[in-house]
């Protein structure tokens, strides 16, 4: 529901295109908003009026659409993976999770969570394993692995039959808005009638232009910094005495390097999603989408690379779009060295400046290629799409003094303290940490954050002052489901979560009050996952009241929930919360079988191979100390009973 229900907030005027970019097209007049809510049989003129049900309205056509096609919505699990969505694998569960955040436009991994794991400067323990460059490739390539998935055949058919299912919907909408007008051209706003399927090609086309060139940005980005620490690297060894052209230690740094190479020319052709088919009839967008000639790849890989790349229109079969990258980019390079003077061809006369040369000369022929395959250069992302959403609620005027709708002045959660253990001068610590851990640092690297930080609230309730007792958390769902629905003054203003809140146990509070040194003693290599954790509970959840349906739910997508999981404070803001205000997930119960692959079903956002595999040695050895400390007490048991019986 998330790509729906954004747009129909676009299509009325309420809200901007992705990264914050006004449209050229003028959003549907009131009335036309109505009408698109309205049942046709309401409304249209024959024959638009005969429709399946009396209530089918272009809204409700349009929604089925989006939910229930080929949209990486959670509602179409079944058509996003072709498995039925109860009793999925944990890898599927985990693969769906990556999607529905690339989708959305959030990155794999938040720049604060790079730097803390140390993935910003490779390695630079001489002669050493590229143990932490070895991280970075393989968060790298778990984002090259999500959008694969989008240029499989089976995803790019179904998501094309989406949107123009969708599309021809809103056509039939236009056709009867036309129709309407004929008969009552009195109410006709203009001369030149909307089209809501015009809206709806202008929003798809730029969500998807937005979520490419983020992931794009976001790969490209790691992948330059990490080679610009290689090079430098690299430039501050000296050379050895003898004629050696590198030293021992700079021909470590360059088997770095060479780990490097080809990854950005790997983004520029896998980081995309082939929209040939998809219906449209906006001049801006065709380009895109226009149908393709025939043979048209092996027409232009018979040239070699000799002529430009007719992009944005690329070959939707990822193996030949490398191809014709691969020939055109080859081609570019081969040009741009025969411009370089005869004397650089002898590489034991370079100087510095002729290596920086011949290293611009490759980086311009890389850069050509791209923006052939991939269109022009990507506008800069100056906000992420979350933010943007939000600025929209935040910046909205006042409403009048007889509007019921609410006004919002800030965003963030509401958290309740159920452990009266501390002392209040440990209270006051614990707070003091975790505003340093939640709200200070969250905004490293997030596009658009100086928008909204000053913005952010945690509303702290202490449960003695409504009588909650310590630990009731069946009492704090209760009382926080009715702040909202009394709108308490307590939360007035506060966008937060509506099935979610905070709690502030025992072992959170310690977690901040006792969190482990910067660098403490780590056989398993665990010290960037350990990190003070802070409780998020569900709101709607009573197993005694629960629907059948929903536990099944439950027992098949997130075993072991119990309506509550630990977080670590450091992705709250940035991470779970974009998520659950996205409408990315159905609910936090989703967010469960990724908490549940760390050995303390911590929740400390999206991970990489590396550490599933430490997290599942871990688990291996704690329950192998756990069947051991069982045998132990069994065979103290055993003895005992043997020395009764003597």
């Amino acid at each position: 529901m998330f790509l729906g229900k954004h747009f129909i907030a676009f299509v009325s005027g309420i809200n901007n295109l992705p990264n914050n970019r006004k449209s050229a097209i003028p959003p549907l007049t009131k009335e036309e908003f109505q009408l698109l809510l309205k049942p046709y049989s309401q409304w249209a003129p024959a024959p638009f009026n005969e429709t399946i049900t009396p209530l089918d309205s272009a809204f409700v056509l349009f929604m089925h659409s989006t939910c229930f096609s080929g949209f990486p919505d959670l509602s179409d699990m079944e058509s996003l993976i072709s498995t039925p969505f109860e009793g999925l694998s944990f890898m599927e569960q985990e693969a769906h999770f990556n999607k529905m955040r690339a989708w959305a436009g959030l990155v794999p991994l938040s720049e604060r969570r790079w730097k803390e794991k140390g993935l910003h400067q490779g390695d630079s323990i001489p002669g050493g394993p590229p143990k932490n460059l070895m991280k970075a490739m393989d968060h790298l390539d778990k984002t090259m692995d999500t959008f694969l998935y989008w240029s499989m055949e089976r995803t790019v058919d179904k998501l094309r039959t989406s949107y123009n299912k969708a599309y021809d919907h809103l056509v039939k909408f236009d056709n009867a808005l036309a129709a309407y007008y004929a008969q009552t051209p009195s109410r006709r706003p203009g001369n030149e009638q909307r089209k809501a399927a015009d809206h709806w090609a202008e929003y798809f086309f730029s969500h998807i232009q937005f979520m490419t060139d983020r992931a794009h940005t976001w790969y490209t980005e790691k992948v330059t910094a990490l080679q610009d620490h290689i090079v430098q690297e690299i430039s501050s060894k000296p050379l050895p005495k003898g004629g050696m052209i590198l030293s021992t230690e700079q021909e470590a740094a360059l088997e770095k390097l060479k780990l490097t190479v080809g990854r950005r020319s790997s983004a520029d052709i896998n980081l995309l999603i082939p929209l040939t088919g998809f219906r449209n009839n906006l001049p801006h967008w065709q380009q895109y989408s226009s149908p393709p000639f025939v043979d048209w790849t092996r027409d232009y890989l018979n040239s070699k690379g000799s002529r430009p790349l007719p992009g944005p229109h690329f070959p939707e079969d990822i193996i030949m779009r490398g191809e014709v990258h691969k020939d055109r980019r080859a081609y570019l390079l081969r040009q741009k060295k025969a411009a370089i003077p005869p004397r650089i061809s002898d590489s034991a006369l370079w100087t510095s400046e002729d290596s920086m040369l011949i290293l611009m000369s490759g980086q311009e022929a890389n850069d050509q290629a791209r923006y052939e395959l991939r269109g022009c250069p990507p506008a800069e992302i100056t906000e992420e799409l979350w933010i943007t959403h939000l600025r929209e609620i935040l910046e909205r005027p006042p409403r009048s003094s007889s509007s019921s709708a609410p006004t919002f002045t800030k965003w963030g959660w509401v958290a309740y303290r159920l452990d009266y253990s501390h002392t209040p001068e440990e209270w006051s610590r614990f707070l003091d940490a975790f505003n340093a851990e939640v709200l200070d640092g969250w905004d490293q690297g997030v596009k658009g954050a100086s928008h909204v930080k000053s913005k952010a609230h945690i509303q702290w309730l202490d449960g003695r002052d409504f009588g909650i007792a310590e630990n009731d958390l069946h009492a704090a769902r209760a009382h926080f489901q009715s702040l909202k629905d009394s709108k308490s003054p307590l939360i007035q203003g506060l966008i937060t979560p509506s099935d979610a809140f905070l709690v502030a146990d025992e072992p959170s509070i310690n977690s901040f009050l006792h969190p482990l040194p910067e660098f403490h003693p780590d056989p398993l290599d665990m010290q960037e996952d350990t990190k003070p954790i802070i409780r998020i509970a569900q709101a709607k959840y009573d197993p005694a009241t629960m629907e059948d349906h929903t536990k099944k739910i439950y027992n098949k997508e997130a075993p072991g929930y119990t309506g509550e999981l630990d977080v670590a404070g450091c992705v709250l803001m940035d991470d779970m919360w974009p998520s659950l205000f996205m409408s990315l997930h159905a609910g936090l119960y989703s967010f469960w079988p990724i908490a549940a692959a760390h050995p303390g079903h911590i929740y400390l956002g999206p991970y990489a191979n590396y550490q599933e595999k430490t997290w599942g040695l871990l688990k291996k050895m704690m329950g192998e100390a756990t069947e051991g400390s069982q045998n132990l007490e069994q065979g103290q048991v055993l003895t005992d009973e043997n020395q009764t019986g003597r």
